[in-house]
């Protein structure tokens, strides 16, 4: 079934919003998120494109930085 697919509902997406793409994702291509984010219409949207990043783990690689920048990014939102 596709009744959560993101082509449905990103042209509603009025909130911040971060796309990450795993650049080494075999499962989701990155050019989907690079679809996404272009459809987003929210102008505060961000894209990271996570060079060792592949499906689940994007989190894991380059010493945790990406960890951290997204807690960063947070606390930004929150001030």
């Amino acid at each position: 079934s596709d009744e959560y697919a993101s082509d449905k509902v990103f042209e509603r997406i009025t909130k911040p919003t971060l796309v990450i793409v795993g650049q080494k994702d075999k499962l989701i291509p990155q050019k989907h998120g690079k679809i996404i984010y272009k459809g987003i219409k929210t102008q505060t949207k961000w894209l990271w494109k996570l060079p060792k990043g592949d499906h689940i783990n994007a989190y894991h690689h380059d010493g945790n930085i990406y960890r951290q920048k997204f807690v960063h990014l947070l606390d930004s939102l929150s001030q």
